[in-house]
């Protein structure tokens, strides 16, 4: 009879391996120590976000429009919920609006949506799914909650290959009025010395005309986006002249510089109305292409009703500039005492005590990272751009990184993109030769500078709204704001006398409990708010922060303990007001930059930023009859009034102050103006055709009736101010009483 298996007597060495080496595996491990001792704790859904930024470019799952709308990719990937940032009228604070889907989604066999991207003007959103697909979605209405799917458009090929690796819309050839920066000026009558710059200088902001922060594309009144697929396709989506979408591609295999698969790609403006498009292989190699695209029109092929559009049709001009390879091997700084040791983000110092000599440095080890980021940027100079700079983030195993091991989590790269002309050895000279007809062609190189090395893992990388600064977020929750050219933090070495941007002016996103870390982020039009998701996609929300605006909301003379510290408020209320003007020259939403106002600055302050936006922004408001049209279309005077009928709104339940009341009849009363403005020239412009639109009649007939109502209701205010005075004459003391001797303060 057999024995019982559980009763056999198994000799077997536990130490042996697999190929019978009977000495065991020395893994220098400590018995007492467990499993979970061995590796770093980790947060949910780190590995898997860093395994997904290795293996595509295309990885964005939440976006905010520059009007004002977050959207973000549901957890299984099926669906696209909105967000807007409101105002609550019973208590006058500002929060995420409640969570709704956008529309029915267009999954194609299963394929999830991976990526999203709002144009520039807010309007178009592009969907991106696993296998290729592609969806633009239109917002049909003013108040961004009615989208439908204008274009569903299917990868040219079912395969791995066809996943979007770099994604860009294309921008409108459209020049707004920009603002680079705050410069302190010097009070009238006062000398030029700094110190007198310092106490009593006004802010000057200059405007200046700006082109469009992202690619130009020649049609101006056309929307278009490209991606670049695994395969190495470019994709051209664009709107034809009748609305329909239509698309096109074109194989950049044609031009033999590619290297295998594509992992990452970026898409930058370049000068002349083209884009620089940079690739990154599976094997390391990038390359760099200027791309041009011109329109040509033909006619259309099918007979259709009148109006009849041409159809446009591009022409793609590709040059291949540069290849290079990146070497993913780097040699991290040694965790030796002695050896070299990085003490933070950007400088390396060394131990230079003299009663214990260092020994001979050894060489560090070489390892190996992945790449998970690749953008291509372009600065700012005078509204133009200027210069390029590459960033390369390469990022080692989540599991691997940590305090146990020798290497850093992360390293970045930068390369500047410089144009040089071919320089030959002096004893060319001395060569006989036949000299050429034509000058030496400029080439570009890329000239690389110094690696920086992280403590924890970067999961975005975003450009700043100011355009030459770049916010990372780090695995740790913390966002750090730094310079392109310099990569220097921006609040760091500041000029006293000239402010940039939020960040430079001091701001800075806090690490709190309401805001833990999270694996995906986006910022607000005016970049002074942050939303983030995490593994579960929960929607959390962080706003900006000023050490020195701390408390200034609860007490009308600053901080209430201690000095003010005049100098950086004013600073921060300066990068305030120059954050509002880009808002308002380039037409984007300044809700953000409200809802920060209203948490951080008391009435007294508040009234010195109207003050300051007032002093920035060109307005023109003569009531000269010859200056009526300018006053219609000058798109500050809005933002202005809106601002400041937004500032003085408390609750619903409590009056507006009396400047922001007549702030808020004045705005109410341009609107009504425009719009009887468009009826009336419609109706100059169609004498004999009759106004059959059923809503703009609604329209109209609501806004006659509001300003009837609010007529009706300023002659019954007057009227009552009128009793209330005769009522008070001749008694001065009740008068002051009422507090109707003195004028009320106004905007300078």
């Amino acid at each position: 009879m057999e024995e019982p298996l559980n009763n056999v007597n198994v000799n077997v060495n536990i130490d042996d391996d697999l190929f019978g080496d009977t000495t065991g595996l020395d893994l220098a491990m400590d018995p007492s120590a467990g499993v979970s001792n061995l590796l770093p704790p980790t947060r949910k859904g780190l590995a898997e976000k860093v395994d997904a930024l290795k293996l595509s470019g295309c990885t964005r799952r939440i976006a905010w429009s520059k009007q004002g709308l977050l959207a973000f990719i549901s957890r299984d990937g099926t669906a696209v919920f909105i967000h807007a940032l409101q105002c609550d009228k019973k208590t006058g604070q500002w929060h995420l609006s409640s969570e709704v889907a956008m529309c029915p989604m267009v999954i194609r066999d299963n394929h999830p949506i991976v990526h999203l991207e709002f144009n520039d003007a807010g309007i178009n959103l592009a969907l991106l799914d696993a296998g290729g697909g592609t969806s633009i979605y239109f917002c049909r209405n003013a108040t961004m909650t009615q989208w439908v799917d204008a274009a569903s458009i299917p990868p040219d090929q079912e395969s791995e290959t066809a996943q979007p690796v770099g994604f860009a819309w294309l921008a409108t050839d459209k020049v707004v009025v920009g603002f680079e920066k705050g410069v302190r000026g010097v009070v009238d009558g006062q000398s030029q010395n700094e110190s007198e710059k310092m106490k009593g200088g006004r802010w000057k902001y200059s405007p200046q005309k700006q082109g469009p922060m992202g690619i130009v594309q020649a049609r101006a009144r056309i929307d278009a986006c490209m991606c670049i697929t695994q395969l190495g396709y470019i994709k051209l989506f664009f709107q034809q002249l009748s609305g329909h979408w239509d698309n096109t591609s074109i194989e950049l295999v044609k031009t033999m510089y590619t290297d295998g698969i594509l992992t990452h790609a970026c898409i930058a403006p370049a000068e002349g109305n083209g884009a620089l498009i940079v690739t990154h292989s599976i094997r390391g190699k990038v390359n760099i292409y200027r791309l041009h695209i011109t329109w040509s029109t033909e006619a259309p092929t099918q007979i259709t009703p009148p109006p009849q559009f041409p159809l446009l049709k591009p022409n793609f001009h590709i040059t291949h500039i540069k290849s290079h390879h990146i070497s993913n091997i780097f040699y991290p700084p040694s965790p030796h005492p002695h050896h070299p040791t990085s003490t933070d983000d950007t400088t390396t110092t060394t131990n230079t005590s003299t009663s214990t000599p260092p020994p001979p440095q050894q060489p560090t080890s070489c390892v190996a990272y992945d790449l998970t980021h690749l953008h291509l940027l372009s600065t700012l100079s005078e509204g133009k751009f200027a210069n390029a700079y590459l960033f390369a983030v390469f990022s080692a195993a989540q599991h691997n990184a940590g305090p146990l091991g020798d290497r850093k989590p992360c390293v970045l790269t930068r390369w500047k993109l410089v144009t040089e002309t071919e320089a030959l050895h002096p004893g060319f000279d001395d060569v006989i030769y036949r000299e050429a007809e034509a000058p030496p062609q400029p080439m570009m190189n890329l000239r690389r500078a110094e690696d920086i090395y992280f403590d924890a893992h970067i999961l975005d990388v975003e450009r700043d709204v100011a355009g030459n600064a770049i916010t990372l977020l780090f695995d740790d929750g913390t966002f750090k704001t730094y310079d392109i050219k310099s990569f220097t933090p921006v609040n760091e070495d500041i000029d006293p006398l000239e402010v940039t941007s939020l960040a430079n002016a001091g701001f800075y996103f806090p690490v709190t409990p309401e805001f833990p870390p999270v694996l995906h982020v986006a910022y607000s039009p005016s970049g002074c708010v942050a939303v983030g998701i995490d593994a579960e996609t929960d929607v959390k929300m962080v706003y900006m922060m000023h050490d020195a605006l701390k408390g200034l909301k609860d007490g009308e003379d600053g901080m209430g303990e201690g000095e003010v510290d005049e100098e950086q408020i004013s600073r921060a209320i300066a990068g305030m007001a120059l954050a509002f003007a880009r808002d308002s020259g380039a037409n984007h939403s300044a809700d953000d930059l409200i809802a920060l106002t209203t948490r951080l600055l008391n009435p007294t302050r508040r009234l010195q930023l109207l003050r300051e936006v007032y002093h920035a922004l060109p307005i023109f408001a003569e009531l000269h009859d010859e200056r009526h049209g300018q006053i219609l279309n000058n798109q500050f005077v809005p933002k202005c009034l809106g601002l400041q009928a937004a500032l003085g709104f408390k609750s619903l339940y409590q009056p507006r102050e009396l400047s922001a009341s007549i702030a808020w009849l004045a705005l109410t009363l341009r609107q009504i103006t425009i719009i009887f403005s468009v009826v009336f020239k419609w109706f100059n412009y169609k004498k004999d055709v009759e106004f059959y639109e059923e809503k703009i009649l609604i329209v109209v007939e609501g806004n006659v009736r509001l300003m009837m109502g609010m007529l009706k209701y300023v002659m019954n205010e007057l009227f009552s101010l009128s009793d209330s005075l005769l009522a008070l004459k001749g008694d001065d003391q009740a008068m002051i009483e009422k507090g109707m001797s003195q004028p009320q303060s106004s905007i300078e």
